[in-house]
């Protein structure tokens, strides 16, 4: 027979706390939600991190990827191989000369940077874990790869001044042999760089032949211009190839943060506590305010 007391909330009313220690408790409420707050702001900013290295990996996959498809369609460069390298790459591939094969580098690890940006844009927006692991294998394989690549141009950079040379000079040995692709393939060369030859106008002297017209008149060597052009635009890929190695790791370790993140679960119960009131007194007030007697008499 307990009598039900309702009335209105107030501020101290609400939270997750126990009937004893209101205070207490209602202060580690506020300090965990504060904590929680600098955990979603820290999940945002690796977000915001992952998001930014997907980019680089887009644009730079796909300025590489374009880059290896021209230089393998071209019909310029493939001239400029020459038909002992083609002879070469038909009949074993493992043979090719390091600008045959560089080609084929460009293409393959622009295809996977691209495949992997798109994968990581996905996994950053669904937050899934799942997905997040499988992006950090292949971003891991990413780097082993670009580390790869770097590494395999690296050790045959000496191999490209010797391919260079070597083409010049058959170039220049075959170039009065009649109209074809090696004639075709050193004039765009030589008017390309402004050079003539390998070395310079002496290489041709050297096979009692005149230099051609498209020879620059000072007689510039195109094998030291060509490797000229080659160190520019190694130091520029040089530059390229650590930035994209930095947002590797950087896509590696925010994407493990995500992934071992622990989930942080909050329960709010509301609780509903009862004013306390005090039993109504026998006095001379309550008598008149409630008109007892006359209650009583209507009770009779």
């Amino acid at each position: 027979m307990g009598r039900r007391y309702g009335g209105t909330l107030s501020d101290d009313s609400y939270g997750s706390y126990l009937t004893t220690g209101f205070h207490g408790e209602r202060r580690s409420f506020d300090s965990t939600s504060s904590d929680d707050s600098e955990k979603s702001g820290v999940k945002q900013w690796a977000r915001y991190g992952i998001f930014f290295s997907n980019v680089v990996f887009m644009v730079v996959g796909t300025v590489i990827m374009v880059m290896g498809a021209w230089l393998r369609i071209d019909s310029r460069f493939r001239d400029f191989l020459s038909e002992r390298y083609r002879r070469v790459v038909q009949e074993a591939f493992w043979e090719a000369p390091t600008l045959y094969m560089f080609s084929y580098i460009l293409i393959i690890l622009g295809a996977f940077m691209f495949v992997v940006a798109i994968m990581g844009c996905c996994g950053a927006n669904v937050d899934a874990k799942p997905f997040l692991v499988v992006y950090t294998v292949f971003v891991f394989l990413l780097l082993i790869a670009t580390l790869s690549s770097g590494i395999y141009i690296l050790y045959k950079r000496d191999g490209i001044d010797v391919e260079v040379e070597d083409a010049l000079n058959y170039m220049v040995q075959h170039y009065y042999q009649g109209a074809g692709i090696v004639q075709e393939s050193l004039d765009h060369l030589q008017q390309t760089f402004r050079c003539c030859g390998n070395a310079g106008c002496s290489d041709f002297r050297a096979f009692r032949q005149d230099p051609p017209r498209t020879c620059d008149i000072r007689c510039d060597g195109c094998h030291i211009r060509i490797w000229n052009a080659l160190i520019i635009g190694f130091g520029a890929a040089c530059v390229v190839f650590f930035f994209v190695l930095i947002c590797e790791a950087l896509s590696i370790v925010l994407a493990m943060y995500l992934i071992l993140r622990p989930e942080t679960r909050i329960q709010v119960t509301y609780y509903k506590t009862r004013r306390y009131e005090a039993p109504p007194s026998l006095t001379r007030e309550n008598l008149k305010k409630h008109d007892l007697p006359h209650a009583l008499r209507r009770l009779q």
